[in-house]
């Protein structure tokens, strides 16, 4: 008869002095994570936001849905510096508007003022659930010390928890483009990064240090990686991402990696099977993967990033670090590294067995001689 064990919980938590529940709460914040951000319609329509807020969608470029329509002193010095044309704001509004009526069928090309109102506004959500359970206001003010709830657009609320010393940002223009027909169009995503529904806490934006970007389909144009760096402005770790496994879900836990075929590395190990004298066969190592799309003029970027100096006086954004990487599921990288543990320790008793082996028939060997010497 199975012997009866009873589950082991720990119930006397609540009754811990307030400084060690703290810093056991301390204690089960995450490592650093990779946070995709995704795009999403909330209920709320383009036309029931200006009815409600007495604006006119979408906010200008360098504006704040805060401020009221009219250009404040700012706002004209920002126009003039950034756009000599008096009329750029309505031309970006017309062009924003033209765009989003396209997406929704319309098939008349020039300032649809009335189409673009039915279409939703836009939200950011993240897969990535609470930083630890959120059972208490202890557990909740924990997270909010190392933690901010970012990354909305207008007219919507704040939903991600991000901590801007440790979390990367990882943006995809398949997750971040809902309103434009190619979805997976580089050129698209960096519009979007600058148009209508683009995120609006500017202040949580610059405040992030690593950003990665997927560029699996095509490398991004020098014009293209400054206006992304432009919407964020002070990153200094950039991960270009040219691999994201298809089977990784947002839901997942993923790292970043460095640049290796994942599928052909996993094979390469799960097909080593070493006979015992072949001693002197390599471990596979890591295939790696063409790197060529994370490569850039770094002249042209700077030189792209000395001509804003005319518009804003000072550099609005820095050029970071910029490396190749995949990107993985966490659970994907351990199996990885155990088929490649379970081959190297293959090798090493393949190794002494031979090494063994070898003493062996030197010490039969020297026996032999003693031998014939000693009949001499």
């Amino acid at each position: 008869m199975a012997r009866f064990e009873p589950e082991r919980t720990f119930t006397v938590f609540p009754k811990l002095p307030q400084e060690i529940r703290l810093m056991i709460w301390e204690f089960a914040l995450p490592g650093p994570r990779v946070v995709n951000i995704r795009q999403r319609r909330i209920k709320k329509t383009i036309g029931e936001w200006e009815s409600e807020s007495g604006k006119q969608w979408p906010i200008p470029r360098g504006g704040s849905e805060s401020e009221p329509d009219s250009p404040t002193d700012n706002e004209q010095e920002y126009q003039r510096k950034s756009y000599p044309n008096s009329s750029e704001n309505a031309r970006f509004r017309c062009d924003e508007r033209d765009a989003l009526a396209s997406c929704l069928g319309a098939k008349i090309y020039k300032c649809n003022d009335k189409l673009y109102k039915q279409a939703h506004l836009t939200g950011v959500i993240s897969e990535q659930p609470f930083p630890i359970p959120y059972v208490c206001r202890e557990s909740y003010e924990v997270v909010s010390k190392s933690y901010a709830r970012c990354f909305r657009c207008l007219g919507s609320v704040a939903s991600t928890w991000f901590n801007f010393d440790n979390d990367t940002l990882y943006l995809r223009c398949d997750t971040f483009s809902s309103y434009r027909k190619y979805q997976s169009d580089m050129d698209t995503f960096t519009d979007d990064l600058g148009g209508g529904h683009r995120l609006m806490d500017t202040e949580n934006l610059r405040k992030v240090k690593k950003l990665a970007i997927l560029v699996e389909k095509r490398q991004l144009e020098e014009p293209e990686l400054a206006a992304v760096l432009e919407a964020f402005g002070n990153v200094e770790e950039l991960s270009l991402v040219v691999d994201h496994r298809q089977d990784v879900g947002d839901e997942d836990e993923l790292l970043i990696t460095e640049p290796i075929d994942y599928e052909k590395t996993q094979r390469a190990y799960q097909d080593f099977n070493p006979r015992p004298g072949d001693a002197d066969i390599p471990v596979p190592i890591p295939f790696n993967l063409d790197t060529s799309r994370a490569e850039f003029d770094m002249t042209y970027l700077e030189g792209l990033r000395y001509e804003d100096i005319n518009i804003f006086g000072t550099f609005p954004w820095k050029i970071p670090v910029i490396k190749p990487k995949v990107v993985l599921a966490k659970l994907f990288t351990e199996q990885l590294e155990v088929d490649k543990e379970c081959r190297e320790m293959m090798m090493e008793e393949i190794i002494e067995k031979w090494e063994s082996m070898e003493k062996a028939e030197d010490k039969t060997l020297l026996r032999e001689i003693r031998v014939d010497i000693e009949n001499e």
